[in-house]
């Protein structure tokens, strides 16, 4: 379980900023053309602090990112999730010290050779759908771990142009309050491509992300020790990616049709 206090907003404040921007979404000349889910709108407006011309912006680029890349959002048959894609990841039973959920990355894990670029990002797209459900993701955002020992060369050949330049507009404007990122332990490799993608980030998202390396103190200034593994320090439970697993396949046709149905456009 995790405790932590949530941002009090009124159900007329939620209301009123979401006919606002509903407003604004008949306006522009593109996105009246969707229909978009209540839950979805309201997690823009989450992200933005309740200001509505900054949520639709993000909108806007949301769905450019779509447009351009529907594999990401599970548009497309051929991109199915399977064991390889996820036997990686596994979710922390916790939160970290604000109350955001935790999903800790082991990228030396990853068989790169079985997944794609493209299921990944659909991934994503499903973990943070999963996530999102939490209230306490709504309002404080989502916390992952990524643990690059053992980074497979062959990752980096996904850094392509058109990858990273989607990839960073689409984590920029994602319905979610923020997204922290804990770099742990150390790769030659990622610091090449950490050196690829650094220009690309925006200030606000260089501040997200926390380099940790193999200093554990400094990782639990973040997380309590008492619920990470003794790997990272703490004093919690093995990690339990087989759990996650199975959770997240068990759900993968619902999250889909879920991610699917956030926008979609009207018969017209």
């Amino acid at each position: 379980m995790c405790a932590a206090h949530l941002q009090i907003v009124s159900p007329s404040d939620i209301q009123g900023t979401l006919l606002n921007l509903k407003t604004l979404l008949r306006d522009d000349s593109v996105l009246q053309q969707y229909d978009f889910d209540d839950s979805f709108l309201t997690r823009f407006l989450y992200s933005t602090r309740f200001h509505v011309a900054s949520a639709l912006q993000k909108i806007q680029e949301y769905h450019f990112v779509l447009i351009h890349n529907p594999k990401w959002f599970g548009f497309s048959d051929t991109v199915r999730i399977n064991h390889e894609d996820i036997n990686n990841k596994a979710f922390i039973n916790g939160c970290d010290k604000v109350g955001r959920r935790i999903l800790l990355i082991k990228l030396g894990k990853l068989n790169v050779r079985q997944t794609s670029a493209e299921q990944q990002a659909f991934l994503f797209n499903i973990l943070l759908e999963k996530a999102n459900f939490d209230v306490l993701t709504l309002q404080h955002g989502f916390c992952m771990i990524i643990d690059v020992s053992g980074f497979p060369w062959k990752l980096a050949q996904w850094l392509t142009l058109n990858n990273l330049k989607m990839g960073t507009k689409l984590i920029e404007n994602y319905p979610i309050k923020e997204v922290i990122v804990h770099i742990v332990n150390k790769s030659y490799l990622l610091q090449c491509s950490i050196n690829i993608v650094w220009p690309l980030l925006s200030d606000h998202t260089k501040e997200l992300i926390k380099f940790h390396f193999t200093d554990w103190e400094s990782l639990h200034e973040y997380i309590d020790p008492k619920i990470l593994p003794k790997e990272y320090g703490g004093t919690g439970p093995e990690l339990d990616f087989e759990k996650t697993e199975n959770d997240v396949l068990k759900n993968i046709d619902y999250l889909t049709k879920t991610i699917r149905e956030n926008m979609c456009l009207r018969n017209v």
